[in-house]
């Protein structure tokens, strides 16, 4: 051992990436109450997914790390007209990677996959419901040579789902 401690957002990538090399697809869930996090945990969930949209405060950040978290998410908000920009969420992301949180944001379209990307992002999360598959990865990767990509929503219903749209796409889980 040399003396350096593995961080946790280090440890929570490392399995992912382990998971990836041995075939396995990621599964995350969102979990609303305790309870739900607590099945999740103990079905061998990758990732628990907790929501609060609206805040991307630097404070909070530290808030979360200091709870125990090991990451953060976007909320896909987009809302512009109510002054919670795309652009405010790329920032949050970049925030958290210097806090040393894992970063696994929601993108629509190419241009925000490469924004997420240069801001530090560890994992692209390919919001299917407004997406396309394959350029985002391109973008992802553009950046990051490690970069995982993940996808959600849209046809993703049921196992079988899964399957077929992460068939063919070595790089998608």
């Amino acid at each position: 051992m040399t003396g350096k401690t593995t961080s946790k957002r280090q440890q929570v990538l490392k399995r992912l990436r382990d998971n990836i090399s041995r075939g396995m697809a990621i599964v995350g869930g969102g979990a609303g109450i305790g309870l739900n996090a607590k099945t999740q945990e103990a079905g061998g969930i990758d990732l628990i997914i907790l929501y609060n949209s609206g805040r991307s405060d630097g404070w909070l950040l530290k808030e979360v790390k200091d709870l125990g978290f090991t990451g953060v998410r976007n909320f896909p908000t987009n809302l512009e007209e109510t002054e919670m920009s795309y652009e405010q969420e790329v920032e949050m992301i970049r925030m958290a990677h210097e806090f040393n949180l894992r970063t696994t944001p929601y993108v629509f379209n190419v241009d925000e996959a490469e924004r997420m990307a240069g801001a530090g992002a560890d994992v692209i999360i390919a919001h299917m419901g407004l997406t396309t598959i394959g350029t985002i990865e391109d973008s992802g990767c553009s950046c990051h040579e490690d970069q995982i990509v993940l996808c959600h929503s849209g046809p993703i219903a049921a196992p079988s789902d899964a399957k077929y749209v992460i068939s063919g796409h070595s790089w998608l889980l």
